[in-house]
């Protein structure tokens, strides 16, 4: 006794996929220029969210120079002056150990963040 399948009037199509093999992303590249590009964007990604905040508590702050507001925001800036550093000095490293050039928009957005709150530093010291 042989059984039939049961269709429901609808012809089912399977499609074949084709997988491609693709090499992975990066593959030519070694552990130490990834790390030194995730180190450098880091950095960068800190000194962005550390400014920001920073400028966001300091408008936030009174004016009274003892208030924890203010001194947070300080003490953000310092830090954020810190990874821009960092940032900043990691950019030839960068170029020295990728064997690609990373864009030349992200290194300019680096530069914009990394110089920042070293800006913002020096027009507060000259207000």
């Amino acid at each position: 006794m042989s059984r039939k399948k049961r269709t429901t009037g609808r012809s089912v199509k399977r499609s074949r996929r084709t997988t491609v093999s693709q090499p992975a992303i990066g593959a030519e590249e070694d552990r130490r220029s990834v790390a030194a590009t995730v180190g450098w964007l880091l950095a960068a990604l800190a000194t962005l969210l550390g400014t920001i905040v920073a400028l966001v508590v300091s408008l936030a702050a009174p004016s009274t120079e003892g208030s924890m507001l203010a001194l947070l925001a300080e003490y953000l800036l310092v830090a954020s002056r810190i990874s821009g550093a960092v940032a900043l000095l990691m950019t030839p490293v960068v170029y020295a150990v990728r064997p690609d050039r990373p864009p030349r928009a992200v290194v300019v957005a680096v530069f914009a963040i990394g110089a920042a709150p070293w800006v913002i530093h020096a027009a507060r010291l000259l207000l």
